[in-house]
């Protein structure tokens, strides 16, 4: 099982950031964030997803990770791909 974490700016006063998402050509769920900053400056978020499908048969510095934007607001700055660990 893995954790990937997405780093993003939140804009001021937007709602709903979501998007597609699919690893390996397997498609995902939305990946959904439904607040957004409340001041009124973009603020940076971190957001986490749990990855249940085996990436082991994968070298998983070869996963293709691929987004498809549902929302205005999806800016991303980085993801980052950890083991969870018991």
């Amino acid at each position: 099982m893995y954790r990937l974490r997405r780093t993003s700016y939140s804009v001021p006063r937007r709602w709903n950031d979501r998007a597609k998402w699919s690893v390996n050509g397997i498609d995902q769920a939305v990946w959904f964030v439904p607040m957004g900053s409340l001041s009124d400056e973009y603020s940076l978020v971190d957001d986490d997803r749990i990855l249940v499908m085996d990436l082991t048969n994968t070298n998983r510095d070869m996963a293709q990770f691929d987004f498809q934007p549902l929302s205005e607001t999806w800016n991303d700055i980085s993801y980052e791909l950890c083991p969870c660990l018991d």
